[in-house]
């Protein structure tokens, strides 16, 4: 096989997988009303277990990165994928809240081993088109992303809470897909001086590089927004008496536009600039925001419509941000992809368990407003950015 066809076999089975998990990362999502009924738990319970989980699927990321860049084998890829496959449909399951719990820390650890390692290969195998690659690869995670809810809302409408096992099966397909098919990682792909093996050195030079920590809040921003959104509103529409399976539909929706999103962002950022490519991202997200959640009582087709925009916007930026952060740090690809693919998401994902709470008092709406005007608000850090046409 050539290199340029064993590239493409890389960048294209790396963008299956992540279709794949974050189908799963995204598959309790529309359920978690009905199961914290069927429970009898609040919403700030939930939350909690949705934080703590953060810690497996995003906060350790960039050391399960920090170790993909000195690995020689797809172990995190194809455990990544069966972990996540296999717990994230046990746990819809479940009706202890423990286990519930427990299966989705599982679960989030698969989701975290596998996209630290993933965005890095992509980066390395997609040498010769890295733009176009991680657009492609980012858009199918927020494609899979999309179809997760409406994924395990048919499972559960057409087989019911106690046989969602089935959700496992085509998971544990694309991990053997991938087990066997994924081209093996060259020697010269893995960063072998010895130096940057040590972890603090590295978080050291990322907190030194001012370009990097604005990436790194403006994909903590682009997560609080993506977070809440698809977090909170199923909560809002189930009180309008949407069904699990409609629920699914809006927030598989506002994901599948967020990935359309990044397809196009990464598509003309090297004509346009990265710089528009950012502004086009953040500025619509609150005259976006006001506007579903002004049309939520008065027109269904408004709210979806301006809701499924919202998340086309908020991801719009996505693998600008990736490949350009990575471009900073080239050395320490897996590690950077997992801050701003991870962590980044993480921190968001622990913020849940206060946000849940202060939720319960002040209602949903207001937190998604405040939300919103923080994303806005970030838009002045825009001017700082590099204007790299080389994207």
């Amino acid at each position: 096989m050539d290199e340029q066809k064993r590239q493409e076999r890389a960048a294209g089975l790396l963008s299956l997988g992540h279709f794949s998990i974050d189908n799963y990362s995204n598959y309790i999502t529309p359920l978690l009303p009905f199961i914290a009924a069927k429970m009898n738990i609040t919403i700030s319970i939930i939350s909690l277990i949705i934080s703590f989980s953060h810690l497996g699927a995003s906060i350790f990321q960039p050391v399960f990165g920090h170790i993909a860049d000195h690995f020689k084998k797809r172990f995190f890829v194809f455990w990544g994928m069966v972990l996540a496959a296999v717990f994230m449909p046990l746990a819809a399951m479940t009706n202890n809240v423990w286990l519930l719990g427990l299966f989705i820390l599982i679960g989030s650890i698969g989701i975290g081993f596998y996209h630290p390692q993933a965005s890095g290969l992509v980066n390395k195998f997609g040498i010769n088109k890295i733009s176009k690659n991680m657009g492609i690869f980012l858009a199918s995670g927020t494609i899979g992303y999309a179809c997760g809810p409406v994924f395990s809302s048919f499972i559960v409408k057409y087989f019911g809470y106690d046989n969602s096992f089935v959700g496992i099966i085509p998971g544990v397909i694309v991990a053997f897909l991938i087990y066997f098919l994924l081209p093996k990682i060259p020697q010269n792909f893995v960063e072998a001086k010895k130096e940057e093996t040590n972890l603090s050195l590295v978080i050291k030079e990322v907190l030194k590089n001012k370009i990097l920590m604005i990436l790194i809040w403006v994909a903590i921003v682009k997560s609080l927004v993506a977070m809440t959104f698809t977090f909170f509103i199923p909560f809002v529409l189930k009180d309008y008496n949407y069904s699990v399976v409609s629920i699914g539909i809006l927030i598989s929706t506002f994901s599948l536009l967020g990935g359309l999103g990044s397809f196009i962002g990464g598509k003309i950022v090297p004509r346009t600039g990265a710089k528009l490519c950012y502004y086009i991202s953040v500025l619509p997200i609150l005259p976006m925001s006001l506007g579903f959640l002004f049309f939520l009582d008065k027109s269904v087709i408004w709210f979806s419509i301006l809701f499924a925009l919202s998340g086309f916007f908020t991801f719009f930026s996505a693998s600008v941000n990736m490949v350009m952060a990575q471009n900073l740090m080239p050395e320490h690809k897996g590690f950077i992809s997992g801050i701003i693919g991870g962590f980044c998401w993480g921190v968001i994902g622990i913020m849940l368990t206060p946000i849940g709470f202060l939720a319960e008092k002040t209602g949903i709406i207001p937190i998604l407003v405040a939300i919103s005007f923080i994303a806005f608000a970030s838009s002045i850090l825009v001017k700082y950015l590099p204007e790299d046409q080389a994207l």
